[in-house]
Parts: structure tokens; sequence; C-alpha cells
């Protein structure tokens, strides 16, 4: 007989963003014949739709009061009451941040969970002006550390800097991300960002990137690139702290007719479907799922050279490298590809193979179990 193990999956989220599809895909694919998973959550109305999916999967969703910060004694000795009670095998923290869920794995240490993991979705440096508040932040992630069995990096680049940032090197292991490849197989039957260009005569490229309105994701380079490229226009699907300043900036440049904002969307799938090159020009990342997403649907990905991406794309084989904040060589490439559309299939069927052989939700599912399954065994001996 199977032993069955309960988990408990721990997230601070403040909306529906990579991070949370990440943990979708997880839950989506754990053998509920060997794993019991329960999310607990903290109130947020941008999650909702987030905690509609889980519950779509008949998993357990727990709400429980956040912990406002160190002299919130009575929500910590609440949080560890609730730990105890449901007694799980496995405390999985997803880190969204930093020093995310530093509280939730304290307690889950204290409640006598045997198995901490945190996952690591987006790493930053810690930065500030103030040298002895960065001093602290530095010294207060390596004491959370303690507290963490395993850690679990998204990408290469970002477990080296987690090396750098925790008490133990020997406590990092990567797991990419993955995503259901057959999630975009299936061709759209809608034509939802041809019909905006009807009057062109189906002449000019569908440009789409996919992210969350943010300075981190470089969306003002790709405005700036736009104007250099005549043959394409541009949708950004998505919405963000940064739409005012980008369409004040559309505005500046004249470029109505050449990007248009989508806002926030759902049918990710099928925006995919209907593009025919997509771009993401981010500063930095952790392993962005819209690249994956856009590789599975078999299109041609140009994206920047950084940590994260870099593992996801061979330039030149799945897809193009640009350095990063750099308008001109975005505007380069994306013309290079709407002048030689041969290449840009070439990229887009080799792109659409290497997701399936390397980031699969099944491969980041027996990645992360692995893990879950190796700490049990050696806390059992």
């Amino acid at each position: 007989m199977i032993m069955k193990h309960k988990v408990v999956h721990y997230i601070e989220s403040r909306g529906f963003g990579g991070a949370e599809i990440s943990v979708l895909n997880l839950l989506r694919g754990l053998d509920l014949n060997k794993w019991d998973p329960i999310l607990i959550y903290h109130s947020n109305p941008d999650i909702s739709k987030f905690i509609e999916k889980v519950k779509e999967l008949n998993l357990e969703t727990i709400c429980f009061p956040q912990i406002k910060n160190w002299r919130d004694i009575t929500g910590m000795i609440s949080f560890i009451k609730k730990l105890r009670k449901i007694h799980p095998s496995v405390f999985h923290a997803h880190l969204t941040w930093n020093l995310r869920c530093s509280f939730g794995i304290l307690c889950a240490y204290f409640s006598g969970i045997n198995t901490v993991v945190a996952t690591q979705h987006l790493y930053q440096e810690v930065r500030s002006r103030r040298l002895y508040k960065l001093y602290i932040l530095q010294i207060y992630q390596k004491f959370i550390s303690i507290f963490v069995d395993r850690y679990i990096a998204v990408s290469y680049g970002q477990a080296e800097q987690l090396k750098r940032a925790v008490i133990s090197r020997d406590k990092v292991q990567v797991v990419q991300n993955g995503i259901y490849v057959e999630d975009y197989s299936k061709k759209s039957q809608n034509n939802l960002l041809r019909s905006p260009l009807s009057k062109n005569g189906g002449e000019l490229w569908v440009v789409l990137t996919v992210a969350r309105l943010d300075k981190q994701k470089g969306h003002i380079y790709l405005l700036n690139a736009s104007s250099l490229i005549p043959r394409a226009v541009f949708f950004l699907a998505g919405d963000g702290p940064e739409r005012a300043n980008l369409e004040e900036r559309v505005k500046q440049m004249n470029l109505y007719d050449k990007v248009i904002f989508l806002g926030h969307r759902e049918d990710i799938a099928e925006l995919m479907h209907n593009c025919d090159l997509f771009v993401l020009p981010s500063l930095f990342e952790g392993l962005p799922l819209s690249i994956l997403e856009a590789m599975s649907a078999c299109k041609p990905v140009i994206a920047t050279d950084i940590e994260g991406i870099n593992e996801i794309i061979i330039h030149g084989k799945t897809g193009l490298l640009v350095p990063s904040a750099d308008s001109n060589a975005l505007a380069e490439n994306i013309n290079l590809l709407i002048s030689n559309p041969s290449l840009a299939n070439k990229i887009a069927v080799a792109g659409r193979e290497r997701i399936i052989q390397e980031f699969s939700a099944q491969k980041m599912v027996e990645g992360v179990t692995k893990i879950y399954e190796e700490i049990i065994r050696q806390r059992s001996v």
C-alpha cells in the first residue's frame, strides 16, 4: 500500500502571474494517490481567479490571515496551531520575491513539520542605498534559510544567486519550470488579433508580448523598437503599474496604429496561436512561462539574453537572443525574421521540440516530488 503524504503549499500572492501558473501546473500534475496537496493563501481580490483554478482541481484550499510583522505573535501562534492540526509531511513555500513567505517558513519549522521546501520563482538581488539596511536584509535572508531544508531554483542562473544568499549552497537544487505542451497544441479557430488588422490586408506581422506591465519586463525598449519596424503591429497582453507610462510613451511617439494594449487576458493559448512572432524584452527573470507557452504554440521567439531566458533559447536554433535594454538590437532581429519567414518557421519548429523534450510540466513535477521523497526518506531513517 502506497503511503499518502500531505503537502501544504503556501503562497503570499498578490496577483495571478507566472509564479501562480507554475504552482497551478505543479498541483495539476501531482499523483493524488501519493500526495495530498493543500493550498494555504491570504485573501486578495487579485488572486481570486488563481484560487478558482485550484478549486477546479478538487483540491483543498485554506484562506488564512496574513502574519503582519514580527510583533504579530498572535498570528504566528495561530498559524503554528493550524499547521499542527493539518500535520503535513511537507511544507512547500512559493517565493515570488527573495524574502516572501518568511513568517510561514518559521511557523512551519516551529510547528514540527519535518520537511520544509521553498521554491524561488523570482530572485532579485537585495539592494538598498543604506548599507546598514542592505546588510540587515542579507543577514535576515541567511537566517531564514536555516529553517529551509531545500531551496528549489527555477533556473540555473537563479540557483547561483541563491547559493550566494543562503546559509548553505548544498540546500539549493534546480527544477526548471515546465508547462503542459498539449494546452498550446490546438489551433485557434478565432481571429483575435487579425481582425483589428483587416484593413491592412493581412500584410503586417502580428508581434505579441505577454507580460505584466512592469519595468522588469522592458516594454519601453520594445516600444522604442517598434518605430523601426514598418511591417509589424505590436499587441501587449497584460496589465500593471507601468501601463500609464507606456500609454503616454505611445502617445508621444504617435504609435497608435502600431501598439495595441490588450489588458489582462486569460485566453493566452489563443493569443499565442494568433500571433506571428513572440517577443519578451525582460531585464531580469526567473524562467518565464510565456516563452515556454509561445514555443509550445510553435511560434518563433525573440527575447533578451539574460539568466533564465538563455537556458530556454539556443540562439539561432530555437529562438533569437538580444542584449537587454537594446531597442536597436530588438528591431534588427524582428526585421530579420519578418524578412525571412523560412528562418522564423525553422526556429519555431525547433523551439517547440525543445519544450517537449526539456520543459514539460511532467518533468517539473517529477523533479519536485523527487526532492520531497528524498528528504522524507532521510528524515525517516
